[in-house]
């Protein structure tokens, strides 16, 4: 009998995508080898940062874990062998590693999880009301952000997906946080049929709290326990929360500030073109 072929994953996402929750549905893979945004940790904390955020200067001096997170350290970790394992998944941002294409770590199938642009910036906004309370400026966050462009979180998530295509030659697998809440069961099983795990309904149920096995550096851990309303909904979860097709939850654009506003028509178009390749509930 030939050995299970141990599966792969890099999820590469937008912020506030239901990205943990989608990590926690991976959770329920006991041989799973867990990975939690290690680039976005390189990309915030670690010697190469390209976010210099001062209010986090207090916490990093105190974490000596963060002196090895460079890109190329991510890249090797996650190319490391796991054995025993019959899965491999890690979830980034896609901006963590927008500039960073050389650094894409090899033997991986890579998963794009996006969410309208509405909600996304929304949610985003709501946390930087958030980090306030550690004394970050939400004008000073974006704008120390060389990564965040006109389009972004999209338009990175777009870019990294045509480099993943057009370079790597893969074809990209893209999921709608929204229809994980419609029928998370078609779409996973879908996603499982594609990138070869075994699908089972006890995907779609989890424990609350994070999972013990998730590898992820003290800085992370410090950096949620400061925004500590950040992933409270997702932490506490046990399983995609359901809405009913064709009711929406987002706030309609009349209502949003000039400067969300904006965030959501540049990023429209990339979303869009991100949404046309999506798994569908139909198919």
């Amino acid at each position: 009998m030939e050995p299970k072929r141990q599966v792969r994953i890099a999820l590469w996402i937008t912020p506030r995508s239901l990205s943990t929750a989608f990590l926690k549905c991976m959770s329920t893979f006991e041989k799973a080898q867990l990975f939690q945004e290690p680039f976005f940790t390189a990309e915030m904390f670690g010697p190469e940062r390209t976010m210099i955020i001062p209010q986090f200067d207090s916490i990093l001096g105190n974490l000596p874990d963060v002196k090895n997170y460079t890109f190329e350290h991510v890249k090797n970790t996650l190319e490391m062998e796991y054995p025993g394992k019959d899965l491999v998944f890690t979830k980034d941002g896609a901006k963590s590693i927008y500039g960073r294409f050389e650094c894409i770590p090899q033997g991986y199938q890579h998963v794009f999880l996006i969410r309208k642009p509405s909600k996304v910036h929304v949610s985003v906004d709501k946390l930087m009301d958030i980090a306030k309370g550690v004394g970050v400026e939400k004008d000073n966050f974006f704008s120390k952000n060389v990564k965040f462009l006109q389009g972004s979180p999209h338009r990175n998530v777009l870019e990294l997906l045509e480099h993943v295509q057009d370079v790597l030659g893969q074809k990209p697998v893209v999921i709608d946080a929204d229809d994980l809440t419609i029928s998370p069961g078609k779409i996973l099983k879908k996603f499982c049929e594609i990138v070869g795990l075994k699908y089972s309904e006890s995907m779609l149920k989890w424990k609350p709290g994070p999972d013990p096995r998730w590898q992820r550096a003290e800085s992370v851990q410090s950096m949620f326990a400061c925004m500590t309303d950040a992933h409270d909904n997702s932490y506490s979860s046990t399983g995609f929360t359901l809405r009913t097709p064709g009711t929406e939850t987002g706030t309609p654009l009349s209502e949003l500030s000039d400067g969300v506003r904006k965030l959501v028509e540049d990023s429209t178009p990339y979303y869009e073109k991100l949404a046309a390749m999506k798994i569908k509930i139909e198919e």
